[in-house]
């Protein structure tokens, strides 16, 4: 894996080239310790047998963070480096975010302006055709409102949903 993650990693770290300023300062130190760290999980070479290649890193997700970082940048070699190096390694399987990160998830649907509470501004007992609602379901065409108690969770999600977020905004 590391015959595949160092050179992208060093492609995206030439692409900052001379820039000094703000982030692109950060995102250079940040990939020269990632560089760093890949080279030194390699196996010296000549150290696995004959046709077997044993390799420490067996995953790319600990390296997805600085590839995240070169997408956000607003320099465009830069963030068509980074994509470029994620959709090399998911291709040959090394990122395939199964960690679990901490952070909340965007919230999926509609902003909550947009859910119409079943009998808002309706006379109480009746739904929107006027008949009586004895079902308790919402009207046809609205959405529910969410539970009064939300379910409890912890505050991890799968790397994969962040490598998502960051491939489409």
């Amino acid at each position: 894996m590391e015959e595949i993650l160092v050179p992208l990693l060093e492609r995206v770290r030439r692409e900052c080239g001379r820039l000094t300023f703000g982030k692109v300062r950060i995102l250079k130190t940040n990939l020269d310790e990632a560089i760093e760290a890949a080279k030194k999980a390699a196996p010296p070479p000549m150290q696995a047998p004959e046709g077997f290649a044993s390799s420490p890193l067996r995953s790319a997700d600990p390296f997805f963070g600085v590839l995240k970082m070169g997408c956000e940048s607003t320099t465009a070699r830069i963030v068509e480096a980074s994509l470029n190096a994620i959709q090399v390694l998911m291709s040959h399987g090394f990122l395939r975010g199964t960690t679990r990160v901490k952070g909340a998830p965007r919230a999926a649907g509609p902003p909550e302006d947009a859910i119409q509470v079943p009998g808002e501004g309706d006379e109480p007992g009746r739904n929107s055709e006027g008949s009586n609602g004895d079902s308790g379901a919402p009207p046809q065409g609205t959405l529910a409102a969410p539970p009064a108690t939300p379910p409890t969770r912890d505050d991890t999600r799968p790397l994969m949903d962040l490598i998502i977020e960051t491939v489409c905004e």
